[in-house]
């Protein structure tokens, strides 16, 4: 039959599309009579419908460079055909030319939609995450640290953290690397080397012993033996991270907590209420306040909704032959790599923070 895939083209709706076994060409009218043969509601697309299907880069790898029938007559022997150019880098050069008027004895590729049915759909949010991570150009350009500076990347920053022996050194070295706040920073250096030395000893020694949200519980609590003065979730995360190789934690700061929140937003709109109590009403990456006593649940729930878009994503790139990401710390870079002052319109960052203002209209 074919390969079966399941696009949600916005205000159009879900569409299954299915791409023969067989890349094959054929006459306008040959095209159509396959459609009826396959039966099921499946025929040829309309010409807006292929133009808005091949806008979306998630069609490459999956059909070929070169023109397909829609099914739009535009007289008794011409019909609509759209060229679809892969590697979506290249999408505005045809973008000026949205369809060709030819003659329906011609010969071109063909496949066909139906509307879907299916209640298990990947996320509009995972679905633009994977649109992001097609583009080689836009995965090279952003996949960098942005907890670094100074052109330090992750790797550097791993060899680097490793060669210190000194866990005090670590820590203040990891919330530089953070851009932590100058107060905070002047917090943790204020405390004495030693005290600073045994309260990182007894993080190093729960590390293992417990699971991420009995430890980051633990931490956060008032008057712990661990508690670090200046140093809240986000940065010991980032610790966490560097100290276990990223292999146990990810790190959770404030642009990881608008990803959460927009996870949680693609699955229902009460679902930030659990855990967040947005400053803002503007929602655009503003200051999420995590409610008092649920930071290891919400931290939980964050790596449990990562690690799954990053495996659909990863599973989405092997089927259409382009590398995926090696792990979990790849993948986080290219989400939250460097960005510029004013937002790049295919920077991940810009593509989470439209997500949430476009959200952000159903709370009124």
């Amino acid at each position: 039959m074919g390969n079966i895939f399941t696009l949600v083209l916005d205000e159009f709706g879900a569409f299954d599309v299915l791409i023969p076994e067989s890349a094959q060409k054929a006459s306008w009218d040959e095209a159509k009579r396959a459609a009826k043969a396959i039966g099921k509601g499946y025929r040829l697309p309309l010409d807006f419908e292929l133009e808005e299907l091949f806008k979306s880069s998630l069609f490459r790898g999956i059909i070929n460079n070169s023109s397909y029938w829609s099914s739009t007559e535009t007289a008794k022997m011409r019909a609509r055909s759209q060229k679809y150019r892969n590697g979506g880098d290249f999408r505005a050069l045809w973008y000026q030319h949205p369809g060709d008027i030819e003659d329906k004895n011609s010969v071109n590729y063909f496949f066909f939609i139906r509307k879907s049915k299916r209640s298990e759909t990947m996320h509009s949010l995972n679905l633009k995450i994977l649109e992001l991570s097609l583009y080689d150009s836009l995965r090279k350009k952003y996949h960098f640290n942005n907890y670094t500076t100074d052109e330090i990347t992750r790797k550097n920053v791993f060899d680097i953290f490793k060669l210190k022996g000194n866990w005090s050194k670590k820590m203040i070295m990891t919330i530089k690397w953070g851009r932590i706040r100058k107060p905070n920073l002047n917090l943790v250096q204020k405390i004495d080397s030693k005290t600073l030395s045994q309260k990182i000893a007894e993080i190093n020694k729960v590390i293992g012993s417990n699971n991420e949200v009995v430890f980051l519980d633990n931490y956060l609590k008032r008057n712990s033996v661990m508690k670090i003065n200046g140093i809240g979730l986000a940065f010991i995360t980032k610790y966490l991270y560097f100290y276990t190789g990223g292999k146990k934690f990810l790190i959770y700061d404030r642009w990881m907590k608008n990803l959460h929140y927009a996870m949680l937003l693609d699955n229902g709109l009460n679902m930030p209420q659990m855990y967040f109590k947005p400053t803002d009403t503007n929602l655009l990456f503003t200051e999420l306040k995590l409610k008092r006593g649920i930071e290891g649940l919400a931290y939980q729930d964050f790596n449990i909704r990562f690690k799954k878009i990053y495996k659909e994503v990863n599973s989405e790139l092997k089927l259409r032959r382009i590398k995926p990401f090696k792990n979990l710390g790849e993948f986080e870079a290219f989400m939250f790599g460097e960005y510029e002052k004013e937002y790049h319109s295919s920077n991940p960052r810009k593509l989470i923070s439209d997500f949430i203002v476009k959200k952000k209209e159903l709370f009124k």
